[in-house]
């Protein structure tokens, strides 16, 4: 795997974009790209009680939209109510070669194959926290193919930008993974933050989550 986090500023090494990778006893995988809104020693508080409770569901089997569903409800009860977090969920069973997404409000990821990329079409919803009867999908079963790779992310790579100018967006980040999907994890995983460096200017404005995953 590709791990990376970047602070948009020397002053702010903590904050609420987070990942999480979780080896579950069933032999599958669980990947957790998310965001809490704000920066400082408050976010990242929040943001290590919502990982602490994301595994305790996991370890119970839930599917990924059940997880965030049962999460949303803890946010919304435990969480100061200006407070909400986006969040991706993946559960990947490595011997099936399949994959089960939920969304709350979380830019797609990208799954990459053979020279191609595309953005997984999921379910979107509010952010966590927001509704406390909100109800989350999860995606039917996706098979994946083999030596493929996932891309989860949090919105300020996509919304990297120039001055006056427009967001980086997930087409051009697409774009950029179609054509080195081949890369080890960590070299696409150093290339996506450099595009958006160099596409903001050297001015990137929020902290990026990122992790990129190899499926062997």
């Amino acid at each position: 795997a590709g791990l990376l986090y970047n602070s948009a500023g020397p002053h702010s090494k903590v904050g609420g974009d987070f990942y999480d990778f979780v080896e579950l006893e069933s032999g599958k995988i669980a990947i957790a790209v998310g965001d809490v809104c704000g920066k400082g020693l408050e976010a990242a508080t929040y943001t290590a009680m919502i990982k602490y409770m994301l595994r305790a569901y996991l370890e119970e089997g839930m599917y990924p939209g059940d997880c965030l569903t049962r999460l949303n409800r803890a946010i919304h009860r435990q969480v100061s109510v200006e407070k909400f977090v986006t969040m991706g969920l993946a559960v990947i069973d490595p011997r099936k070669r399949t994959l089960i997404y939920s969304s709350a409000g979380h830019p797609p990821p990208i799954i990459c194959s053979a020279g191609k990329a595309s953005p997984l079409l999921v379910p979107q919803a509010l952010p966590l926290g927001v509704l406390h009867d909100r109800t989350y999908l999860s995606t039917q079963s996706v098979l994946i193919e083999p030596a493929s790779t996932l891309v989860m992310y949090t919105d300020g790579l996509m919304e990297a930008r120039p001055p006056e100018g427009e967001p980086l967006g997930v087409e051009r980040l697409t774009r950029r993974l179609a054509t080195h999907c081949r890369q080890p994890a960590q070299e696409m995983a150093d290339g996506l933050l450099k595009l958006a460096d160099d596409y903001a200017d050297g001015n990137l404005r929020d902290d990026i989550a990122l992790l990129v995953v190899k499926l062997k």
